[in-house]
């Protein structure tokens, strides 16, 4: 399975992640995100944490080849989630397209906490070189 035979509308299998309270701390020591809200015992994981499993989702089922760049994001954050938390990630190809010799593969994004409500939905944007398709 590769992006280019991707048709809208297919499902990417749900991937479950339990995200501990170091993977929520070394996310933000990646990003160099030093803001103290999420220092404290509430324990909340940073909103764009969600959207990196979501798309670790994503590309676990299908990796993204080399010379592909993840051009975009659209997200709509719905609610917290705290470390040692358990969510589940799914994806939908929303758009399937080829536009200036490359690529365009639009994926609608969800993920939702263990209590079942939405936390996190939103669109990417993968683009790939069309000399890929070849290999």
């Amino acid at each position: 399975m590769n992006y280019h035979s991707l048709e809208p509308g297919f499902e990417f299998p749900e991937k479950t992640f339990l995200i501990s309270q170091k993977d929520a701390e070394d996310y933000l020591d990646a990003v160099e995100d030093l803001s103290e809200v999420y220092d404290g015992a509430e324990g909340f994981v940073a909103p764009t944490a969600l959207a990196t499993y979501a798309l670790r989702g994503i590309t676990e089922t299908i990796p993204v080849p080399s010379g592909a760049i993840h051009g975009s994001q659209d997200l709509e954050f719905l609610g917290l989630v705290r470390h040692e938390e358990a969510i589940v990630c799914s994806g939908t190809v929303a758009q399937n397209s080829v536009k200036m010799k490359r690529r365009f593969v639009v994926i609608d994004l969800r993920v939702n906490g263990s209590d079942g409500n939405l936390k996190l939905r939103g669109k990417t944007t993968l683009i790939l070189p069309l000399e890929l398709e070849d290999s």
